[in-house]
């Protein structure tokens, strides 16, 4: 019940990673004359120059060139272009500075990986990419293929040699199924998932006593046909105040913690099936008649926790680790690094 978390995949491996922001909704189309007097892709070109030919070097004949940093950016920015969006050229250049970085460290992470025997698997890369091809069509999968700006081989080496990356910064973070087994112990409400249905009589923000009687007196008469075995679900539909009316009062799953206290202490003390007496909300009086409660198990989640717990800990170890490869293997950085932005 806890999300799975995304692998750690540095910019220069990723499938279609949004480089540059990217509106909700498109925006307009600029007019005739304007889209046919600047091409996106002259465009990009021209912002792209700011990046030198060289960016870094490592080692003694190891290099970054601006050509390996423009590849990347280039089909994205293009993509942001077209949407209208305006990339100031000082942005660029600061991006390109990171992803040199970043691409120096993945270069040095591969080889260290190497080393200890976590190759890249290609073969597996691409039955993966072979399934998004099958599951989101060959339009789709042609246009993932774009946004990287790279052939498909090459896409597929990239993705392979940045998994052997998280398999080296996972193998880094020393995360042990004991670390798992205190997270499960500390958030219970990650794994528990509860199911309730209820029939709610409001009354105003402003109720006195005489409008909160009256909703009670409502829900206590309703409580009294209920145990004569009527139907939970029509008199919701019936009476109910809310809007899960039309469900017949289904409340469908939800986390301990989502539902207001005195609603959430009332299921807690209810069976299965059972429906309680009137309980009092900011809302209104309330029936509520308890589902399942359903717990995940330790062993049910523990693969999920451990590569959750991987990547809270992962960029940390990976700043880290980077940092000590580039002193290491004598990384020089030749692009200017941008300037912080000034604090507010």
């Amino acid at each position: 019940m806890i999300r799975k978390p995304l692998s750690i995949i540095i910019a220069s491996a990723a499938i279609a990673l949004p480089l540059f922001a990217q509106n909700d909704a498109p925006p307009p189309p600029p007019p005739l004359a304007a889209a046919a007097a600047v091409d996106p892709a002259i465009q990009a070109d021209k912002l792209l120059a700011v990046i030198p030919d060289l960016v870094a070097t490592y080692d003694e004949n190891g290099k970054i060139t601006g050509d390996d940093i423009k590849q990347i950016i280039r089909p994205q920015l293009i993509m942001a272009l077209q949407q209208g969006q305006e990339i100031p050229q000082a942005e660029i250049a600061g991006f390109a500075f990171h992803l040199a970085e970043s691409v120096v460290a993945q270069k040095l992470m591969v080889a260290e990986a190497a080393k200890q025997g976590i190759l890249p698997d290609t073969a597996k890369i691409k039955a993966e990419l072979d399934k998004i091809k099958t599951e989101r069509g060959e339009e789709i999968y042609k246009q993932i293929i774009a946004a990287n700006g790279v052939s498909e081989e090459e896409l597929i080496k990239r993705v392979a040699e940045s998994q052997t990356v998280k398999e080296l910064i996972d193998k880094r973070s020393g995360i042990t199924e004991a670390d798992a087994q205190k997270f499960y112990d500390e958030n219970s409400a990650l794994f528990t998932e509860y199911r309730a249905a209820h029939i709610l009589a409001k009354f105003p923000d402003d109720a006195g006593d005489a409008d909160k009687a009256a909703a009670k007196k409502k829900i206590e008469d309703l409580k009294a046909q209920l145990d004569k075995g009527g139907d939970f679900a029509a008199l919701a539909k019936e009476h109910s105040d809310c809007p899960s009316k039309e469900e017949g009062g289904d409340l469908g799953a939800f986390r301990p913690g989502q539902m207001v206290k005195p609603f959430e202490d009332a299921l807690k003390n209810l069976k299965d099936g059972e429906i309680s007496g009137p309980v009092e909300t900011q809302f209104g009086f309330h029936l509520i008649k308890a589902g399942a409660t359903t717990v995940q198990t330790f062993a049910e989640v523990k693969d999920d926790i451990i590569q959750h717990l991987q990547q809270e800990k992962g960029q940390e170890v990976f700043t880290s680790y980077a940092e000590e490869l580039r002193k290491a293997h004598n990384v020089k950085m030749l692009i200017a690094e941008p300037k912080p932005e000034p604090e507010q």
